[in-house]
């Protein structure tokens, strides 16, 4: 009697791991099915030919289908558009993270709690935005050639400068400009009105529920953090 109760006892344990074993794998597949799904839709929805990766966290990830609500989404693509009345700029190794995403069932109407963005904008891209050439001029600083005047006469002049985003106004400013002739150093206050009319030129634009946190020079050009609240994915182009 003793053996037929641990046979059925051991059988009953069996059976209750299979059973999780497959709720588990059903579970794994719903969530790469959606996954795919998910990516397909906002590649649609961007226009980008570019293919994207998305990462739906949670467990059980059925939960988030039953009730459309997910912790957290991490989209990824190696290039995306982003764009804002007209004005695109295109970006390369480029990230978001959302939080607290509802509506996960329909990628394209999803809207995320909160949603921060990286990605890196070329040196040729910031180039073309800005009708200039600019590259890196090593650590955090860019660099660019322009003519300024001095004494009356106008020198040609290479300016580096730190590229930031301005605090209130979440637009691109160039601090502490540096240029010298003949070595002698150029007051920063002679450089000024030059670096802020080339920033004004640079406008990166910023989707909808999106504005511009921080920007630093890199060798491969602007790496640039977006963030916002409420804001639906599809808005990333």
């Amino acid at each position: 009697m003793a053996r037929r109760r641990t046979r059925g006892a051991l059988a009953t344990l069996v059976a209750i791991v299979v059973l999780l074993a497959v709720a588990v794998g059903l579970d794994a597949l719903a969530r790469t099915v959606v996954e795919r799904q998910a990516a397909q839709a906002l590649q649609q929805r961007l226009g980008t030919s570019q293919p994207l990766s998305v990462s739906i966290g949670g467990w059980p990830f059925s939960l988030a289908l039953i009730t459309g609500t997910a912790s957290n989404v991490t989209v990824t693509a190696p290039q995306l558009t982003l764009s804002r009345n007209g004005q695109e700029v295109t970006v390369s190794d480029a990230g978001a993270v959302a939080t607290s995403v509802h509506d996960v069932r329909r990628p394209a109407e999803a809207v995320a709690g909160t949603l921060r963005v990286t990605a890196t904008v070329s040196w040729a891209e910031v180039s073309r935005l800005a009708g200039v050439t600019i590259s890196s001029a090593g650590g955090d600083r860019a660099k660019f050639t322009d003519t300024i005047n001095l004494l009356g006469a106008d020198v040609s002049v290479t300016i580096s400068a730190v590229p930031t985003i301005d605090p209130a106004s979440h637009s691109l400013v160039l601090g502490d400009p540096r240029a010298g002739v003949a070595g002698v150093q150029i007051p920063a206050s002679a450089l000024a009105s030059v670096t802020g009319s080339l920033a004004s030129k640079i406008d990166l634009p910023a989707p909808v529920g999106l504005s511009y946190d921080s920007v630093q020079a890199s060798m491969a050009g602007l790496r640039v953090v977006l963030g916002g609240t409420g804001v639906r994915l599809s808005a990333l182009g």
